[in-house]
């Protein structure tokens, strides 16, 4: 099928439970209001099941999996792990405050390859565009870089702007 982005919510806990991040809706309808084809996947207990389905039948490029608060920080690891087990090739990014924080220590755990740090939407597009990535850090020949913070969403982003149609 050939999707450009999944986002996946990871599981909070190890029994599975999943809040819901609707920053990843927003994010994902820009996108697609951008032209480009995303999917969000909330993980429960079954997440590798999901993530194995998800990633057979889109077959993306890229993969974004949610770090937002520190309760993620566990269940995103596991995400990205299975996501990398499953394919070397997808490019996994992570965002959100605590994927932010510890920027460094997940792209040195192997798993993640690129963090957003701060608001997503035209860092995501740039890193879809194969533009310069802004407001990220990335590993690049065994050294973390970090690309400077340049976009900040402001209220006129959001004035007209309202989640796309399915």
């Amino acid at each position: 099928m050939g999707n450009d982005i999944l986002f996946f919510n990871p599981p909070q806990t190890k029994n599975g439970v999943c809040l819901q991040n609707r920053a990843l809706l927003w994010i994902a309808s820009y996108l697609k209001k951008s032209g480009f084809s995303t999917r969000v996947f909330s993980l429960a207990s079954t997440f590798k099941k999901i993530i194995r389905r998800a990633l057979d039948y889109y077959r993306p490029k890229n993969v974004a999996v949610s770090c937002k608060w520190y309760t993620n920080l566990y269940g995103a690891i596991l995400v990205a792990k299975e996501i990398r087990k499953i394919n070397k090739e997808i490019k996994i990014i992570t965002g959100g405050h605590t994927a932010a924080y510890f920027d460094k220590e997940l792209l040195q755990s192997g798993y993640f390859d690129l963090v957003v740090r701060g608001d997503a939407e035209i860092p995501l597009l740039n890193i879809l565009k194969n533009k310069t990535p802004i407001n990220c850090t990335i590993k690049e020949n065994n050294q973390i870089k970090r690309y400077p913070l340049q976009y900040t969403q402001e209220h006129e982003d959001l004035e007209n702007y309202t989640l796309s149609e399915p």
